[in-house]
């Protein structure tokens, strides 16, 4: 599946590639299989995912899941930025505040452990 041809917003040579690193922590692992999951019947799954360039992402542009530490690691997943960017409280004891978030549409998703 050639991933340009999935945006219709702008050409595949404008569009930007963002790492959506994965932390347990900040991502829990049955979120990822239930997205997993949610691929496999649909052939996609959506689901925001936090950024800190929220103001060069925009819709068309490429989102890759990536797993940092220890292996397995490196890409386990290829979507799409579907919209704007948006600002969202994150319930979390360690960072009580307001988050960018991006909403990704995953069309490439597996167990990344």
């Amino acid at each position: 599946m050639s991933y340009p041809s999935l945006i219709d917003e702008k050409p595949a040579a404008e569009a930007n590639f963002f790492w959506m690193t994965y932390k347990p922590e900040k991502w829990p692992l049955e979120e990822v299989l239930r997205l997993v999951a949610d691929l496999a019947e649909h052939g996609h799954a959506h689901e925001p995912c936090r950024i800190k360039a929220h103001r060069r992402a925009k819709a068309g542009d490429i989102a890759l899941a990536f797993k940092q530490g220890k292996e397995p690691r490196g890409i386990f997943g290829v979507g799409v930025i579907v919209g704007a960017c948006f600002q969202q409280q994150v319930l979390d004891a360690n960072s009580p505040k307001r988050h960018w978030f991006a909403p990704v549409r995953w069309d490439l998703l597996v167990d990344p452990v």
